[in-house]
């Protein structure tokens, strides 16, 4: 992958993310924080919704081709948000919140990019 292809990628996932937060916007969430980097592990979108934290994870993608977005997210990646987000909590004194995490597929449909799929819980 060329550094043309990991600049348009990296342009996308931000495009992704800026349609996803409106999204949660919509329904009703709060969004406290964006690309929280923790270091091991970034954290796309945190947000509340009812006295919950949400840390949602975003996969945007532009192309038919490959798994559902949402399938990008593996064990391994499940893991470290789940640490991200005890971090998170820990470092804002709210260690006993109730939290979630959620997953958000944003893909290009006929209409251009669009949130095709919101995970609850994932």
């Amino acid at each position: 992958m060329g550094i043309l292809d990991r600049f348009f990628n990296k342009r996308t996932g931000r495009l992704g993310e800026e349609l996803a937060c409106k999204y949660l916007r919509k329904k009703g969430y709060r969004i406290l924080a964006r690309n929280y980097d923790l270091g091991f592990c970034e954290l796309d979108i945190v947000a509340e919704k009812d006295g919950a934290a949400v840390f949602v994870e975003v996969k945007t993608r532009t192309t038919e081709q490959g798994p559902y977005a949402e399938e990008a997210v593996d064990a391994r990646k499940m893991r470290k948000i789940e640490g991200g987000a005890e971090v998170f909590l820990a470092r804002n004194g709210i260690s006993d919140a109730e939290w979630r995490i959620d997953i958000i597929a944003v893909e290009e449909t006929g209409k251009g990019l669009e949130v095709t799929r919101h995970i609850e819980g994932a």
